[in-house]
């Protein structure tokens, strides 16, 4: 499946479930980074091919332009939730647990 049709399977979905506008926008807009991140810069555009060195990529990218790590975590987050509606998975079978995709912050410092 198409990771942009999957993202806008998953907003329509987010609208019959009545979400926040302001949800659904936030969701559109990060998954909009994602997929163009995957089309651009990786040449990733079916899920099948997303992998999880793909995310850690675009991790990597987010951490150079400086962005904290809250941040990225709530990119992520949506990353997650399309993967995991994809595939039927729990949240500790996603895709970014496959490659153990986690940011954090200890002592100011990203990990």
């Amino acid at each position: 499946m198409f990771i942009k049709t999957l993202s806008k399977e998953f907003i329509f979905d987010c609208q019959v479930r009545d979400l926040a506008p302001r949800t659904i926008r936030n969701y559109e807009k990060q998954l909009g980074y994602f997929v163009r991140y995957l089309e651009e810069a990786q040449g990733v555009i079916s899920l099948e091919d997303l992998k999880p060195i793909h995310i850690k990529q675009y991790i990597a990218m987010l951490q150079s332009k400086n962005h904290k790590p809250s941040y990225i975590n709530d990119l992520l987050k949506a990353v997650k939730v399309i993967s995991m509606k994809h595939y039927n998975l729990q949240a500790n079978e996603s895709v970014l647990y496959q490659g153990e995709v986690s940011i954090e912050k200890r002592n100011g410092k990203r990990v």
